[in-house]
């Protein structure tokens, strides 16, 4: 059997190629996003560091020459030290652990006010493949890393770290989780060598936070951490100096959880659940409201867990608590034997 092709006296294709205005406007839109994908495909690339003492604005930085765009996927090759020396974007960012040699270090250092690195999906820093080898990011002195999520690989050993550094008014950012695959303190870690910031959309998980230089189980001493989303957020397990919680939205605990200085209230229900909120702090104002408490604003008692503050707390203060969509307050105004632990929790 035979299928022939309709064709006219001239001998041109009939009907097979019709003009773009009889075509449906879901076809048209549905051919332009195609079209607009593959471009965008095409201009994305992968662009790798050269490595030695390195700026990111420089095109001698990078093999090819070219300094990478919000499109460019970007590797730091094992024993690069790139500094970011002004505001640039890449789509993923990727800290190699390749071929690093014994006492190489591979960074990326933000350090100075003014100077963004913006990372549109994910942050990664992988393994080390030699002891005594580190992968670290730095932003100090007002350098800011903003990224997508943040990952640590485990590095196999405990001379080799993936870490984050967070210096004296340096910020970084996450808008989502922050996952240390290594429970090991020693190979995976936030650094608070300074009071910066870091801030998450998202949750914390393994790892550490110290301030103390090649990680540990060591609590931080300076620093804070926001946690800020206006979904229900996790709260990470571990003790922090400065927690604030802010997004108008609840934070959930999943482990008793310390805080060694102060927690900052901004529009969060801190929930307790079954876990101990426990204030180390003998200051009154440790727990302090960044916006007034009150329903939105509280501690929120919802099921066996408790509000602890060393009896030495100065007064007066006030433990901002509540349950059950209500603020019910509990003010100290004196106390008379300051001694031992104070527990608080409503019915």
């Amino acid at each position: 059997m035979r299928t022939y092709l309709p064709v006219n006296k001239n001998k041109m294709l009939v009907g097979l190629i019709k003009p773009w205005s009889v075509f449906t406007t879901s076809f048209k839109l549905g051919l332009v996003l195609m079209l607009s994908s593959f471009i965008n495909n095409l201009s994305a690339i992968t662009i790798t560091s050269n490595t030695g003492a390195r700026n990111w604005s420089d095109v001698a930085s990078w093999v090819g020459g070219v300094v990478p765009t919000v499109n460019d996927d970007v590797i730091i090759a094992s024993g690069t030290t790139m500094t970011v020396d002004n505001i640039f974007s890449c789509k993923s960012l990727t800290i190699s652990g390749t071929n690093a040699a014994a006492d190489m270090n591979t960074s990326v250092l933000i350090g100075a006010a003014g100077r963004t690195l913006t990372v549109t999906n994910a942050t990664t820093l992988e393994a080390p493949s030699t002891a005594r080898s580190n992968l670290f990011i730095r932003a100090t002195n007002g350098g800011r890393l903003n990224s997508g999520t943040i990952v640590m690989y485990d590095t196999g050993g405990n001379q080799r770290d993936a870490y984050i550094e967070i210096g004296a008014s340096g910020i970084v950012i996450s808008r989502g989780n922050i996952t240390m695959n290594s429970t090991n303190t020693l190979r995976n870690y936030i650094l608070f060598s300074g009071n910066g910031r870091l801030i998450t959309q998202g949750t914390i998980t393994g790892g550490n936070l110290t301030s103390a230089a090649g990680g540990g189980d060591t609590a931080p001493t300076t620093g804070d951490v926001l946690y800020n989303s206006t979904s229900s957020q996790t709260i990470g397990s571990y003790t922090y100096y400065k927690l604030v919680l802010a997004g108008n939205s609840a934070k959930l605990l999943t482990s008793n959880l310390t805080i060694d200085n102060t927690l900052d209230l901004s529009g969060a229900r801190l929930q307790l659940g079954s876990y101990d909120l426990v204030i180390n702090s003998n200051v009154a104002a440790a727990i302090t409201p960044g916006v007034a408490f009150g329903v939105g604003n509280h501690i929120e008692i919802n099921g066996t867990g408790r509000v602890t503050r060393n009896a030495a707390t100065g007064s007066p203060f006030t433990i901002p608590v509540g349950s059950d969509g209500y603020y019910t307050p509990i003010i100290f105004s004196n106390i008379n034997n300051n001694t031992g632990l104070l527990y608080f929790r409503t019915e």
